[in-house]
C-alpha cells in the first residue's frame, strides 16, 4: 500500500472593484485519495470556497485517512451534496483511522454533507470529527453520518457553533457494538441565539424529533445494541433542538440552557437510558422527554427561572426527578408499564416558588413525592367544593396498580393537591405548613390508607375511600 499526503493553501485577495465576484466560487478544491496512510491539509481564504463541490466528491480510501480544512471568509461550502466528503477504513487496526477537522470562520458556512465509515474492528476508536464553525451568523451542518460497522469501537463528534441563526439538520452515529464501555459520543457547544431555526413547539412536541436533530442508533444486526452518550450546552434565546438515542445504555450526559425561550425534544428507546438535564437557568423553555425501556429523567430549573414547562413521557420501569425553582411552572410526568408485564415507577417533583402546577399520571407498581413550597401552586383550575373527591382537576397525581404510595410535603399558602388511587395497597401521606391550602384524596382499592397532619389556618382536606 502507498502513502499519500497532500497539502493545499490556496487565497484570493479582491480589490474594492470586485464585488461583481460574489456567487463565484472564488476557490475550489476536490481531492481523492486511496492508498494506506491518507493525508489531506485545506487551507482557503476569501469568499465563496468550495471544498468539494457538486459532482466532485471528496474521498479517502484507506487503512488511515486524516483531513483537515481551513476557510477564512464568507459563503464557504464544504461537501455541497452526499456523500460529499467521504472517510472509508478498511481494516481493523489499534487507533482511529478516519479523522476529519473542519473550521469555518465568519458568516454563512456550510458544511454540505460528510460521511465516516470504518469495516474493522478499532478497540481504540474508528470514526473522529470535529466541526468549529464560529466569528458570524447563519451557519449551516446540513447532514454529517458516522458509521462503524465492527465491534467495539466508538464514534467520536464535536460541533461547536457560534453567533446567530445557526442550524444543524442532522448529525447521525450508527455502530454494531454491544460493549457498554465503548460508547458513541456526540458534544455540541451552541452560543449564539435562534440555533436550530425551526421551533418544535411545546412542551418540545414530545418529542417529534424533527428541525436540528442529533441521532445515535444501533446498526440492524442488534437494533438494541450500543451505547449512546450526548453532551449538549446551549447558550442564547430562542434555540430549539432534538436528541434521539437508541439502544442500550443511552445517555444525556450532560444537558445545560442558559437563556430563554429555548426548546428541547429528548427521545430514548432501549434499556438503561439516562437523561439529565442541568441545568435551565431562564425563562419561557420548552422541554419534552420520551422515553421507552428503562428509564431515567433528572430535570432541574434553577435560579428563580419563571414560565417553563417540562413534560416526561416514559414506559418500562421509570424514574423521573424534577427540581423547578420559580413561578408559573409547569410538570407533566406520565408512568406506565411496557407490554402488559407491569413496572415499577418513581417520581420525585419539588417546587420552590409560586403558582407553579404539576400532574402526574402512573401505572404499576407506583410511588410519588412531591415537595411544594411557595403560594398558590396548582389553583389554576382551583378545585370546586362539590367535586373535591370526583373531579380532581388541579394538582393531580393519579396511580393505577399496585403498592400505590403517595408523599406530599406542602408549605406555604394557598396551595393546592389532589390524588386518584386505583388498587391494592394504596398510601397517601400529607404534611401541610401554611394557611387557605386544599387537598382531595379519592382511594379505590383495598388496604386504603391516608394520613393528614395540618399546621395553620383555614386548611382543608377531602377524603373518600
Amino acid at each position: 500500500m502507498r502513502t499519500s499526503t497532500l497539502w493545499i493553501t490556496v487565497s484570493l485577495v479582491l480589490g474594492a472593484g470586485a464585488a461583481g465576484a460574489q456567487g463565484v466560487s472564488d476557490n475550489l478544491v476536490n481531492i481523492e485519495q486511496f492508498g494506506s496512510d491518507n493525508t489531506a491539509g485545506i487551507t482557503q481564504s476569501g469568499a465563496n470556497n468550495v471544498a468539494g463541490p457538486d459532482g466532485l466528491d471528496m474521498v479517502q480510501d484507506g487503512f488511515f485517512n486524516q483531513l483537515t480544512i481551513e476557510q477564512n471568509g464568507d459563503d464557504n461550502s464544504i461537501g455541497a451534496l452526499s456523500p460529499g466528503l467521504f472517510q472509508n477504513g478498511q481494516s481493523t487496526t489499534q487507533t482511529v483511522f478516519n479523522n476529519i477537522d473542519i473550521f469555518q470562520f465568519s458568516d454563512e458556512n456550510r458544511v454540505g454533507s460528510v460521511e465516516q465509515q470504518s469495516a474493522g474492528t478499532v478497540p481504540n476508536g474508528a470514526n473522529d470529527l470535529l466541526v468549529e464553525q464560529s466569528g458570524g451568523d447563519r451557519n449551516v451542518i446540513d447532514y454529517i453520518v458516522q458509521f462503524q460497522a465492527g465491534g467495539q469501537a466508538p464514534n467520536l463528534m464535536s460541533l461547536t457553533m457560534s453567533g446567530a441563526d445557526n442550524y444543524i439538520e442532522k448529525a447521525r452515529q450508527y455502530s454494531f457494538t454491544t460493549v457498554r464501555n465503548e460508547p458513541n459520543s456526540i458534544t455540541v457547544v451552541l452560543s449564539g441565539d435562534r440555533n436550530g431555526r425551526y421551533v418544535l413547539g411545546g412542551p418540545a412536541a414530545l418529542p417529534l424529533l424533527e428541525s436540528s436533530t442529533l441521532i445515535q442508533r444501533a446498526g440492524a444486526s442488534d437494533p438494541r445494541g450500543n451505547g449512546n452518550f450526548i453532551d449538549l450546552l446551549i447558550s442564547g434565546d430562542d434555540n430549539a433542538f432534538a436528541i434521539d438515542q437508541g439502544g442500550r445504555f443511552n445517555s444525556v450526559g450532560f444537558l445545560s440552557v442558559l437563556g430563554n425561550q429555548n426548546e428541547l425534544g429528548l427521545r430514548q428507546d432501549g434499556d438503561e437510558n439516562d437523561i439529565v438535564v442541568s441545568p435551565i437557568l431562564g425563562d419561557g423553555n420548552s422541554i419534552g422527554i420520551d422515553q421507552l425501556g428503562t428509564n431515567l429523567a433528572d430535570v432541574t430549573v434553577l435560579n428563580f427561572s419563571d414560565d417553563n414547562d417540562v413534560s416526561i413521557d416514559q414506559t418500562g420501569t421509570n424514574d423521573a426527578f424534577v427540581t423547578l425553582e420559580g413561578n408559573r411552572n409547569t410538570i407533566i410526568a406520565n408512568q406506565t408499564f411496557t407490554s402488559g408485564m407491569g413496572g415499577d415507577n418513581l417520581a420525585e417533583i419539588s417546587f420552590d416558588g409560586d403558582e407553579n402546577s404539576v400532574r402526574v399520571s402512573q401505572e404499576g407498581s407506583n410511588v410519588v413525592n412531591v415537595a411544594v413550597t411557595g403560594n398558590g401552586n396548582n389553583t389554576a383550575n382551583v378545585l370546586d367544593p362539590a367535586k373535591q373527591v370526583f373531579g380532581l382537576d388541579t394538582g393531580r397525581v393519579e396511580q393505577i396498580g399496585f403498592d400505590n404510595i403517595m408523599t406530599a410535603d406542602v408549605t406555604g399558602d394557598r396551595n393546592v393537591m389532589a390524588s386518584l388511587q386505583g388498587g391494592d395497597l394504596n398510601t397517601i401521606l400529607l404534611s401541610v405548613f401554611g394557611d387557605d391550602n386544599e387537598a382531595a384524596f379519592l382511594q379505590m382499592g383495598s388496604n386504603n390508607n391516608a394520613v393528614v397532619n395540618q399546621m395553620g389556618v383555614g386548611n382543608r382536606a377531602f377524603i373518600r375511600q
